[in-house]
């Protein structure tokens, strides 16, 4: 990487990235939103997601998957963003919340504002960044 650098900050990354995988651990494989950090999931946790939230790990963890050598932080995003994906609508839309557990959607609207454009972002990102074009 660096000259003199000796990775502190890619420890930290990998060590939190390993603190929120529990998160993912939904039937939809969709991360629920909050999880605590010392013990993983809270004992009670929302089931809803907002599309941002199912879609943003995709660049953290997929860079930090780069730089470890270690897919499964970038399988673990992936797996999250193509199944909210997967329940699109027949014309290519996705609503704004979903169940985490039982992948319905809780809002079905459709917009071009926060975190639906950031959605569509983080595909095109991680289609460009990652070369997948499962993405």
């Amino acid at each position: 990487l660096l000259a003199g650098y000796e990775g502190a900050l890619l420890e930290k990354a990998l060590d939190l990235a390993k603190r929120l995988r529990p998160a993912f651990d939904t039937p939809t494989g969709m991360p629920v939103s909050r999880v605590n950090l010392r013990s993983g999931k809270p004992a009670t946790v929302a089931n809803t997601v907002t599309v941002a939230e199912a879609g943003s790990f995709l660049l953290e963890f997929g860079i930090l998957s780069l730089l470890t050598d270690d897919a499964e932080f970038y399988n673990i995003a992936k797996r999250s963003v193509l199944s909210f994906w997967r329940r699109r609508s027949s014309i290519n839309l996705v609503g704004t919340m979903i169940d985490v557990t039982t992948g319905a959607f809780k809002d079905t609207q459709s917009t071009t504002g926060p975190g639906q454009d950031s959605f569509l972002e983080y595909l095109l990102k991680g289609y460009i960044l990652f070369d997948d074009v499962e993405l």
